[in-house]
């Protein structure tokens, strides 16, 4: 599996079992945002 594919997945298994649609997506979001940032300031 890939590195993204499976730092998703963690994200994904981490989140509570009532997590909402939304809530995931915005985790991820949350994931990405803080990635180009580090990528940015390098």
């Amino acid at each position: 599996m890939s590195a993204v594919k499976e730092r998703m997945t963690a994200l994904i298994q981490d989140q509570p079992e009532d997590a909402t649609h939304e809530e995931i997506l915005r985790e991820l979001a949350f994931e990405q945002m803080i990635a180009s940032g580090l990528k940015d300031s390098r």
